[in-house]
């Protein structure tokens, strides 16, 4: 990346010359420069015939530095455009051989005063940084030819390409192109390399096809994208690392139902408000870290376990339901789930294990956990978890939650204090868990009190008939 960097700072020559004028026409032979020894050294505008090979090309690019315009089109060319034969070179305007077999290699226009490049299907491979940037380069298009990487990397005009039985997008072809607005033909793409449209900030639309299977790193990271979905790409088997990460303006990702999601993918996308992780991805570490707008995310139903930081600071999110196969939360998983109002894990068949500060800066107290009725106990005595308002199923509630119907119920010490905001209380009973009557007391008023220091259970089911014959029952550890 260091050279292409180079060869930016070296495209600063003076303005491109008239292409209007006539072109000199030069017939060469392979093996011999033929008429291009006599061509002056000030030509700016060449039309070759014949047969040229690399020497004859490489004469040009060395010789004719005036040259603006190179007409290849009724040339046969034997061999490939050397590497870095024209780069940082007046050209303006290049017309390649419409037949044989030809190949561009590395920079080898890198830094011209390109504005269009048109490559024909007889192209069949583009080296490193063969265009990379070209300070005036537009508009490309592709049929079929396959690139080495950052083919036309940090072009700053660059608006539109067109890509036409192109299966691969190779790493960083088009990153840092921050004008690139279009890019035609892309459902055909089987692969999308790494930091291919990286920093494309103008870049909001792009077509996902059924066919691609693979997303490299950073591919699109700190791009202009504002939705992708991907649930028709059902071949998608990865998405690389920080694949999404950075876009400012990402509104909605969808995952197919089966893809392996790097790290980061999503992180730090401030107006990210949807995420559909499809069944059975993972959730990585850093997976949306930071993204404060998030507001709904559905994880995959068959993962195991939520990455470390993967959740974190989703400020946004009052709810979620964890994949009924969940059995870890890593190191500050969910941390920073400031406005987290209630977790879901009633299908989970264990209580999940919990790595440090999961839960960090989230008011636990507040937070109503829905559980199964089975697990109820489980959860009311594991660390961390006992600091929720555990619910189950039948509607039963730990200590220090608000209950049914407006009454409150918590114990301090042996003493249960149950307190109605809705009426009077009527009468208390209070069972063990064998359904076994231990107190029944009458009551008057919105506060009662009933003492269980004679009693040997530390957990209670308490049902608390109101005036108005309304029943709370709830589930209580002392």
């Amino acid at each position: 990346m260091n050279i292409i960097t180079r060869l930016v700072i070296a495209s600063a020559l003076p303005s491109v010359l008239s292409l209007s004028a006539s072109a000199l026409d030069v017939t060469c032979s392979s093996g011999s420069l033929g008429g291009l020894e006599n061509v002056d050294r000030k030509e700016t505008a060449i039309t070759l015939k014949g047969e040229a090979d690399e020497a004859a090309l490489s004469y040009i690019g060395a010789e004719l530095q005036s040259l603006v315009s190179l007409d290849m089109s009724e040339c046969r060319l034997v061999g490939s455009i050397p590497a870095g034969t024209f780069a940082g070179s007046h050209l303006a305007e290049v017309v390649f051989p419409q037949s044989g077999d030809l190949t561009i290699e590395d920079f080898a226009f890198a830094g011209t005063r390109l504005q269009s490049v048109d490559i024909p299907a007889n192209v069949s491979a583009i080296g490193t940084g063969a265009f990379a940037g070209c300070p005036l380069l537009e508009t490309v298009i592709i049929r079929g030819a396959s690139s080495a990487g950052f083919a036309f990397a940090n072009c700053p005009e660059l608006k539109k390409v067109m890509l036409a039985g192109v299966s691969e997008i190779a790493e960083g072809d088009y990153a840092d192109c921050p004008a690139l607005t279009a890019v035609e033909g892309s459902a055909a793409c089987k692969s999308v390399g790494a930091s291919a449209f990286r920093a494309d900030v103008s870049l909001k639309n792009f077509d996902f096809g059924k066919e691609l299977h693979f997303i490299g790193a950073s591919a699109y990271a700190g791009s202009g994208i504002t939705k992708v979905s991907l649930d028709t790409s059902t071949a998608l088997v990865a998405v690389g690392e920080m694949a999404f990460s950075g876009c400012a303006e990402l509104e909605s990702l969808v995952f197919p139902d089966k893809a392996l999601i790097g790290r980061g993918a999503l992180i730090g996308c401030p107006a990210l408000g949807y995420v559909s992780m499809g069944c059975a991805n993972n959730v990585p570490d850093y997976f949306a870290l930071g993204n404060s707008s998030l507001s709904s995310i559905d994880l995959p139903s068959e993962t195991a376990s939520i990455g470390r930081y993967a959740l974190k600071d989703l400020s946004s999110l009052s709810s979620i339901t964890l994949p009924p196969s969940i059995v870890s939360l890593g190191d500050h998983a969910m941390a920073g789930m400031t406005s987290l109002e209630s977790i879901t894990v009633e299908a989970a068949a264990s209580v999940p294990s919990l790595g440090d500060d999961v839960f960090e800066e989230v008011d636990c107290r507040n937070v109503r956990v829905y559980v199964s009725d089975n697990l109820y106990d489980d959860y009311i005595s594991a660390p961390v978890w006992q600091d929720f308002q555990i619910v189950g199923k039948a509607g039963v509630e730990q200590p220090g939650a608000l209950s049914l119907q407006s009454v409150t119920c918590r114990f301090n010490g042996p003493v249960l204090e149950v307190e109605s905001c809705i009426g009077d209380i009527a009468a208390l009973e209070l069972f063990d868990t064998a359904g076994r009557l231990l107190i029944k007391m009458k009551c008057a008023g919105r506060v009662a009190y009933a003492d269980t220091s004679s009693t040997d259970t530390d957990i209670f089911i308490v049902r608390c008939t109101m005036a108005s014959s309304a029943v709370a029952i709830f589930k209580l550890a002392r």
